[in-house]
């Protein structure tokens, strides 16, 4: 029997985020987007200060989006917008600097950035009995968030569901920073008792989260697991000034951080360089992370593989043009919820030696070739293999685009909306 309250949404991590979307916001977006579009749906924000829960409007984070993705002339006026304090002030600054009408999708990116700065004026938002309360992230920083909710659900009986992406920082804390796995737990184990639902993103995910829920004796609930869309948007590609060129290279795409264990590629390059053998140059594409300083330093410092290894931070459609023009990509994470570039690699149609952990295997089957994050030895060798034996990468690639298939944002939302409409 399905709900018949009103969905309530959080979208407090889209309202408060900058730039491009990453691999949780992508998520989050791509389900928040098609929710929209539906009756009975509302959306929301959390408010740490305040302690409360407020309504939000979704389409002022549809438009901040879009406007991102187009990469238009309009962020460079998002500033002046944010510093006006009234709507009517900053319609008219807008108008003058445009000379003429703005369009109706401007107003309402206006409305919104004058809604962000009062927001916190709004009155909290009540749940009903028969509402559900679904938990796009969540804020583990502290108890706030999780004993607001709590509260909430034993007021008013509203449901919970939970998306979990995953349980990293309960089972390798080392990844982190002091204090995050012990926020992380906290919140996860309160979260955990008080939910009616949990949707996790992989088999890995929902096997790491029973296994929490045992270690911490939470009574067991409903757990999903739903495939995530890799329909990803199609670009046209702008080959970025980097110095590399058609099939001289290797591409790695993820934040630069000790959990994705790009190290395994530095110790790879320096026994090729040991053997005497030589080593592709490395685009490495990724913001800079925890625990990366070491890595970069001795990157930055080595005489040779600093000649190799390009950092970068490219444009989408940069991006696109190093997917469709690299050799290989090479993924050699420790542990992934769901390893993103694993599925942008298939989407591509290029092979991806990948680590064959955690959730990994789930994505391509066959189709990728595995190694293990330990062993800088194997990856050495998979990777003179191909060097080696094009022909190989030209039948793997042959491969990848006659069996894998994409899944779509709107496949993935079918998942997530069935099991939310049904939780009891």
């Amino acid at each position: 029997m399905q709900n018949k309250g009103t969905l309530w949404i959080d979208v407090t991590m889209l309202v408060n985020w900058h730039g491009h979307l990453t691999g949780i916001q992508r998520v989050e977006y791509n389900l928040a987007k098609r929710y929209s579009e539906l009756p009975n749906v509302k959306f929301c924000v959390f408010h740490k200060e305040q302690q409360k829960i407020t309504e939000f409007d979704f389409k002022h984070i549809a438009y901040k989006v879009e406007m991102l993705q187009q990469q238009t002339a309009a962020p460079a006026a998002i500033p002046v917008m944010a510093q006006r304090p009234l709507y009517r002030r900053a319609l008219s600054k807008m108008k003058r600097l445009a000379g003429s009408a703005l369009s109706p999708e401007t107003k309402a990116f206006l409305r919104g950035q004058i809604h962000r700065r009062t927001i916190n004026e709004d009155t909290p938002i009540t749940f009903k009995q028969n509402d559900t309360f679904l938990i796009l992230s969540g804020d583990w920083s502290d108890e706030t968030f999780a004993n607001l909710i709590i509260r909430q659900r034993q007021q008013t009986h509203v449901k919970v569901v939970q998306i979990v992406y995953d349980m990293l920082p309960a089972v390798f804390p080392g990844y982190f920073v002091p204090g995050m796995a012990d926020q992380f737990t906290t919140y996860m184990a309160h979260i955990f008792a008080n939910c009616d639902g949990i949707l996790a993103i992989s088999e890995s995910t929902k096997h790491d989260v029973e296994q929490f829920m045992q270690r911490n004796n939470i009574a067991p609930v409903d757990i999903a697991v739903f495939r995530l869309g890799d329909d990803f948007v199609k670009q046209t590609p702008a080959k970025p000034a980097i110095g590399v060129t058609k099939n001289n290279y290797i591409l790695c795409v993820c934040t630069i951080e000790g959990r994705k264990n790009h190290m395994l590629l530095y110790y790879a390059a320096r026994e090729a360089m040991l053997r005497g053998e030589d080593f592709p140059t490395v685009v490495l594409v990724g913001k800079k992370g925890w625990l990366a300083n070491d890595f970069i330093y001795m990157v930055e410092n080595d005489p040779v593989l600093s000649k190799k290894v390009i950092f970068t931070r490219p444009s989408d459609q940069e991006l696109a043009w190093l997917y469709q023009n690299c050799l290989f990509t090479v993924f050699p994470s420790f542990y992934e919820g769901w390893g993103l570039m694993v599925a942008e690699s298939l989407f591509y149609g290029k092979l991806c030696l990948s680590s064959g952990v955690s959730s990994m295997p789930e994505i391509g089957g066959k189709l990728v070739d595995y190694f293990s994050p330990n062993d800088p030895v194997q990856l050495l060798e998979k990777i003179q293999h191909y060097l080696k034996h094009p022909h190989d990468i030209a039948k793997k690639e042959e491969a990848v685009k006659k069996h894998y298939k994409a899944v779509t944002w709107d496949e993935t939302f079918a998942q997530v909306r069935d099991f939310v409409a049904n939780v009891q």
